[in-house]
């Protein structure tokens, strides 16, 4: 059965929050911590490197291949082989636009054309440093360039070479067999190094292998960024490496883009601060909470010294009463003076039997093992036995009693609660109501309920205190409770009972102005035995 307790720390949800607010706190301080980076993932600059060797080599190899076919055209031109002998050489080296002699003298010799671009190429002609060429089509080849200017400081220039540079859209080769003449061949460039890039891509799938399998972001590009291999994109992005291939058969390079890749890294410092305070958190948290179990067992324990003494006492107590009621029976009716200290002593054990029931009452509510036993009883029976109980205290504190109960009114309630709510009542009329002389004792049904009213004309309790009355050990200022003893029970367990009978206890001031009037209203009928009362109901009473 669950019933009301006064609430008291709880060491296991007291840990489980401070571990919660560690975690938080953890949690939080990782999330302070984390930062994102990108992280730049470099390509495999030797494997670059190695196949930029293997293709630097290889153009070479065709430069030189092909400075020996112009060499071997050449060697026909000045052997004295006619143009249609030169012209079906010619035909078989690529590129090959014009082919002359021309004569160191400066005058230009009728060259040959071979089948080529539609536009037409220039023709080379040698001329003297400063002076135009004859024709407006030709191309100007200095003469010293070819023969030398014949003085010491400048030497003739080697036996072949090119003439302009070879990025030019025409390509310039001379050579000369002896001192009196010049062949020279008008290459077509982008012929050439369309030929040559053709050459290239047959080598790549070998050359280019390694570098693809290595997955870097990687591409070789040839004259004009056309991709001859690898990969094919961020093109308008400017590469982070590159290895140029120069040749005189064009230019071609090998470009490499990093990755990036998204990483997280986490500020040590704010780490260790936000661990620091989570293990700080956890082991306040255990302290707490070991702290609390400590007093919960304590508390626990005196309640127990408190519930066993109080039970002992109830016993002879009881015993007390009887013979004192026998010892005052026993007395002559002209032994009024021991008949009245006789009386006095039964009305203070009366005070104590009812101590030890609230304290019983209030041990057995927090330990949960308070129980109601419903019975149809005469809650007027009762109330009169109470009031009689209170009769010679009532009196000699100058109180005048005046009732007003229902005889033949029947409910179904526990008899000793509705006892022990009432004696609470009056007992508290008694100890600080005594100054307004009276009090009214009411019973009678109202819309079916059983309404007690305990109303007296003592000093009131001010609105603002009337909830915090009904909590336990509490007790009002000391004008009004100066020289009273209690324990700050009574009121308290009168609420517990109170809700435990699926009734309302309430508070207001009486319509005379002064004094107070407590009501209690019962359910006449269908009162469940045992009703759990609501959580924490000693805690917040129920005020109407």
């Amino acid at each position: 059965m669950t019933t009301a307790t006064i609430p008291g720390p709880r060491p296991g949800l007291t840990l489980c929050l401070l571990l919660a607010a560690a975690a938080v706190m953890l949690a939080g301080g990782a999330w302070l911590a984390r930062r994102e980076v990108e992280r730049r993932i470099p390509a495999d600059r030797a494997l670059l490197r190695e196949s930029a060797a293997t293709l630097q080599a290889e153009l070479s190899r065709l430069d030189h291949v092909y400075l020996g076919h112009l060499q071997r055209l050449a060697g026909l031109l000045k052997n004295g082989q006619g143009p249609a002998e030169t012209r079906r050489a010619a035909a078989d080296v690529e590129g090959i636009a014009v082919f002359a002699v021309l004569p160191r003298t400066g005058s230009r010799t009728v060259h040959e054309r071979l089948n080529g671009p539609s536009a037409i190429p220039p023709e080379p002609e040698l001329t003297v440093r400063g002076k135009r060429p004859v024709s407006p089509f030709a191309m100007a080849i200095p003469l010293e360039a070819v023969f030398g200017d014949g003085s010491l400081a400048s030497p003739p220039p080697a036996a072949e070479g090119w003439i302009g540079r070879p990025a030019d859209p025409w390509l310039a080769w001379w050579h000369r067999p002896d001192e009196s003449q010049a062949a020279v061949f008008v290459v077509n460039g982008p012929q050439l190094r369309s030929a040559v890039h053709r050459h290239l891509a047959t080598l790549m799938p070998a050359v280019w292998a390694p570098v693809r399998a290595a997955g870097g972001l990687d591409r070789l590009e040839g004259p004009g960024t056309t991709l001859l291999a690898g990969y094919d994109g961020r093109k308008t992005e400017v590469p982070d490496f590159v290895i140029p291939l120069a040749s005189r058969l064009g230019n071609w390079q090998i470009v490499s883009f990093d990755r990036w890749e998204k990483g997280v890294t986490w500020h040590q410092p704010t780490l260790v601060l936000a661990g620091t305070l989570a293990v700080g958190l956890s082991l306040l948290g255990w302290l707490v909470s070991s702290a609390q179990r400590r007093a919960l067992r304590e508390v626990t324990a005196r309640v127990s010294f408190v519930n066993r003494v109080s039970h002992e006492l109830g016993a002879p107590l009881t015993n007390l009463r009887l013979y004192l009621e026998l010892a005052r029976d026993a007395l002559p009716p002209e032994a009024g003076e021991s008949i009245r200290r006789l009386s006095v002593a039964q009305e203070e054990n009366e005070r104590l039997i009812r101590l030890v029931q609230n304290v019983l009452t209030f041990a057995r509510s927090e330990r949960h093992k308070l129980e109601l036993h419903p019975a149809p009883c005469r809650p007027a029976a009762i109330l009169s036995a109470v009031l009689d109980q209170f009769a010679p205290a009532l009196a000699r504190r100058g109180i005048t009693l005046e009732t007003r109960l229902d005889d033949n009114l029947g409910a179904t309630l526990d008899p000793d609660a509705f006892a022990q709510i009432a004696a609470n009542l009056v007992s508290n009329v008694e100890k600080y109501a005594a100054s307004g002389g009276w009090m009214l004792a009411a019973l009678k049904t109202d819309s079916d309920a059983l309404a007690l009213t305990i109303s007296d004309r003592g000093p009131g309790i001010p609105a603002s205190e009337s909830a915090r009355l009904f909590l336990p050990f509490e007790r009002l200022d000391s004008r009004l409770t100066e020289g009273v003893s209690g324990t700050g029970l009574g009121l308290a367990i009168c609420q517990d009972l109170t809700t435990r009978m699926q009734g309302t206890i309430s508070l207001t001031a009486a319509p005379e102005g002064t004094g107070c009037v407590f009501t209690v209203r019962l359910p006449l009928h269908g009162l469940t035995a045992n009703a759990p009362a609501p959580k924490d109901a000693l805690l917040h009473p129920q005020t109407a």
